[in-house]
């Protein structure tokens, strides 16, 4: 009877011990398991730190990788609504919606001109440095024509080479200012507003060119109207194939001084009213789109603004092209009104004295010379430093130079000029053209 008793007690305290126990495992299994969620990631135990409500803001990191860029600069991963922006060294920060800041140029006392009162320098970062790259491209300049045609090419003028390099482009407030008072010295009426546009010097990359030694001759142009006139079905068309007038002869409006003589059958080089063959006289009258058909006949262009200035300036990069100074027997300018009966132009191989470096002669003073570029008075604050091309439009085109009828301020090599459109004349104006 005891054992009995004693038996039946064991059975009863077996299942409680029993029921404790699978307590205990399933309490241990649950907490196995949140650990393994929030370990892999299933379950996320969040921890306010700073007691804050739950109205405050929340970034939710994730582990997405940083990246690196084309550009070398590390990219921030991706934190909610928060943008974090990296200042890296040589590489412009830019905050959306901020200010675009810019440097303006020093201003020239006396105060300026209206058209170039929004003459600003941008500061660019991140521009290619400029130097001599290790294998250049050359870029060819407009459409040149395949097959020169022999009538032309045996007149062609002689081509210099211009070797790839970089140069300074533009001229100082110092000098600019001390252009001016000489200017005033020699009778001239200039003023501070007349070098604004060129008064921000910068570093410029040229591809190697051929620039012509000479300007383009009578001679030369005449051969040119008279290769059209055999070759295709206009009647005039030194008054119709270059967009235009190409150039003006005697017996057009306008082209009563012109050195060029059409009788309605053949063109020739004007000999009424002057004594002397006018053949190597640089061609004048002539437009913009005069010049450079004849150029691209030749499977040449008219130059750039900037190789314009390269080869005028020369190796040693001065200010005339034979040197730093002003040479008066090396340039043909002069202050006088133009009179039909002076000779005024010179013959386009003199002035050897007052060549450039290059080589190049009468790129000061005798005619002012058409350029590929359209015109800009804030161009150098916004020019690219690697072959410039020249603003995409404007009202006019560059001319540089000076001429025979110009005061010498106007024959620096650095001067700009924005006096014609490409479809005007000048009897102070000619071309030369280069190659690539």
């Amino acid at each position: 009877m005891r054992n009995q008793r004693l038996g039946r007690r064991s059975r009863e305290g077996g299942s409680w011990q029993w029921m404790t126990i699978g307590i205990f495992l399933g309490m241990g299994c649950s907490l196995v398991m949140l650990l393994s969620a929030n370990l892999f990631g299933f379950v996320e135990f969040t921890v306010d730190e700073e007691g804050g409500d739950n109205n405050s803001d929340t970034v939710v990191i994730t582990n997405t990788p940083s990246s690196t860029e084309d550009n070398g600069t590390e990219t921030s991963p991706t934190t909610g609504s928060s943008t974090q922006t990296t200042a890296v060294a040589g590489v412009p920060s830019f905050t959306p919606g901020g200010e675009n800041t810019s440097a303006s140029p020093t201003p020239l006392p006396g105060g300026t001109d209206p058209k170039f009162s929004n003459s600003t320098q941008s500061v660019s970062g991140g521009t290619p440095a400029v130097g001599t790259p290790s294998d250049p491209t050359i870029e060819a300049i407009g459409i040149p024509t395949s097959d020169v045609p022999t009538e032309l090419a045996i007149v062609a003028s002689t081509l210099l080479p211009i070797p790839q390099g970089s140069f300074t482009m533009g001229t100082t407030q110092e000098e600019a200012l001390t252009a001016v008072q000489l200017c005033s010295e020699q009778g001239g009426t200039c003023s501070e507003a007349m070098v604004i546009d060129s008064t921000i010097p910068h570093e410029v990359f040229l591809d190697a060119y051929q620039i012509e030694q000479t300007e383009v001759s009578v001679g030369q142009y005449v051969a040119f109207l008279s290769y059209l006139l055999d070759t295709t079905e206009a009647e005039r068309p030194h008054l119709s194939y270059c967009n235009g007038p190409c150039v003006l002869t005697t017996g057009d409006a306008g082209g009563e001084f012109s050195d060029i003589e059409f009788d309605g059958t053949r063109y020739t080089v004007r000999s009424a009213g002057t004594s002397f063959d006018r053949s190597d006289y640089p061609v004048t009258l002539v437009t913009w789109y005069g010049a450079r058909s004849y150029c691209q006949e030749l499977g040449r262009d008219l130059p750039t603004e900037a190789q314009w200035e390269r080869a005028a300036r020369g190796p040693n990069n001065s200010i005339y092209p034979w040197g730093p100074n002003w040479v008066p027997e090396n340039a043909n300018t002069n202050r006088s009104t133009f009179d039909p009966n002076a000779e005024g132009l010179a013959p386009v191989d003199e002035y050897v004295s007052g060549q450039s470096g290059f080589g190049a002669l009468n790129m000061a003073g005798n005619v002012a010379e058409w350029t590929l570029d359209w015109y800009s008075a804030n161009y150098y604050a916004q020019a690219e430093r690697e072959n410039p091309r020249g603003p995409a439009s404007s009202e006019s085109k560059v001319v540089r130079g000076g001429s025979w009828d110009f005061v010498p301020f106007f024959a620096r090599s650095v001067h700009r000029s924005d006096q014609w459109g490409p479809t005007q004349a000048s009897f102070s104006v000619g071309f030369r053209c280069v190659e690539n």
